[in-house]
Order: structure tokens, then C-alpha cells, then sequence
């Protein structure tokens, strides 16, 4: 089990958002091979519109003001998981409250996440993996990846998200516990002809699952 704290703060030009959470999570083992873990978060959440960063067809427009709120925000996670195949199901945003000063609720997302490591020899593993996110209101939107490991020290992906773009991934793992990477998303939807293409520089610690002699890597983070 653990227990932690994260500070989240997102900008989506005049839509920005600033979250203390404390979280906690436990894993319990089902069978030798597999286990099971279960995560939820707990804190607030201050959503801000700065009405001043938009461009309304006519200026000043009545329905569009500035707006800042804190509201309470809970997530909940459940994860299973072995050496070889992981699946997981998230909800963000679970406590149904409104936006003060507003008719507006925060609405539940879902995350599912499903992936398998499969070793081709003793030098290479294919790792194929999905993810699929929707809202209670929303369409449904997925990633599709796949990685190719080169014996735990190189890997090489790509993954396409449905509709909106396509990922490029390299990187490479030293002393078998730290990764560094480097991601370019392209996007192919029509907002290309708003926003430019990104690139991602990506360090990650290589947790392990389980504890003790039977520790081992979670193919998630592989």
C-alpha cells in the first residue's frame, strides 16, 4: 500500500485549472501471478475561464464572463497487473458538484487501459497496448500503441490516437530502473491549422510490483 500527495495545474488558453490531492492506493494478490490494486484520490480543484482571452463575434457578450471556482474532486482507479499484462479502469471527477455561480457540473471521465508483453526471443518483446477514454455525455475516443523492446535497454513506438494524430516514441532504460524518451505528436485533424505539432521529452522511475524476491516490472512502465 501507499500513500502520496500530487499538485496538478493545466492552462488550455483561457481555461485553466489548479488541483491538491492526497491519494492512496493498495495492492492485494489474487494468485501467484496476478494482482490486483485499487487507488482513489481525494482534494479540490479551482477551475478558472479568463473571459478576457476570448473573442466573441460580438464584444461585450452577456453570456461570457469570467469565472473562477473551488470545488471538492475525488478519483478512483482500479488496476490488474502481472509481469506480462496489465488492465485498468480509471474515473475522474467522480463527485457530482457544480461550478459556483453556475448551472455547469463537473462531468465523470473514464479511462480503460489494456496491455500485453509479448517476448519474441531473447532480445526482443512487443508491447501493444490501448487506451480507451470517454465521458458520461461524450463520444468515446482511443489510443492505440506499440513498442518494441529491445532487451529492457531500447525501445521504439508509435501510436495513433483516433481521428486527431499520430506519436512517434524512442528511448532507451539505464541500469535496468530509470527511463528517458523522447515523443513528437503530429496531429492530423483540422486544428493542425491552429496549433503546431508537439514534441515530449519523457524521464520516468521504473516502479516494481510486488515487494521482496518475487518483485517485478510492470509491463505499463516497459
Amino acid at each position: 500500500q501507499g500513500l502520496g500527495a500530487y499538485v496538478l495545474k493545466d492552462d488550455t488558453g483561457p481555461v485553466g485549472k489548479l488541483g491538491v490531492h492526497l491519494a492512496y492506493a493498495i495492492h492485494i494478490p489474487i494468485s501467484r501471478y496476478l494482482t490486483a490494486g485499487i487507488g482513489l484520490s481525494i482534494g479540490v480543484m479551482q477551475f478558472r475561464l479568463s473571459s478576457g482571452e476570448l473573442t466573441p463575434a460580438v464584444s461585450p457578450d452577456p453570456a461570457v464572463s469570467s469565472l473562477s471556482s473551488i470545488t471538492p474532486d475525488g478519483n478512483l482507479g482500479v488496476w490488474l497487473y502481472s509481469k506480462d499484462f496489465y488492465a485498468g479502469l480509471a474515473a475522474r471527477q467522480i463527485l457530482p458538484v457544480s461550478l459556483t455561480g453556475t448551472k455547469n457540473k463537473l462531468a465523470t471521465h473514464l479511462f480503460m487501459h489494456l496491455g500485453y508483453k509479448f517476448i519474441v526471443n531473447d532480445d526482443f518483446a512487443l508491447i501493444p497496448s490501448a487506451l480507451i477514454r470517454m465521458g458520461l455525455i461524450t463520444p468515446a475516443t482511443f489510443d492505440v500503441t506499440l513498442k518494441v523492446d529491445w532487451r529492457n535497454i531500447i525501445w521504439l513506438g508509435v501510436s495513433y490516437r483516433k481521428v486527431e494524430g499520430i506519436v512517434g516514441m524512442v528511448g532507451f532504460t539505464i541500469g535496468n530502473f530509470l527511463d528517458v524518451g523522447y515523443a513528437f505528436d503530429y496531429t492530423l485533424s483540422k486544428i493542425q491549422d491552429y496549433s503546431s505539432n508537439s514534441h515530449e521529452i519523457i524521464i520516468g522511475i521504473r516502479p516494481k510490483c510486488g515487494g521482496g524476491r518475487s518483485a517485478k516490472h510492470c509491463p505499463a512502465y516497459m
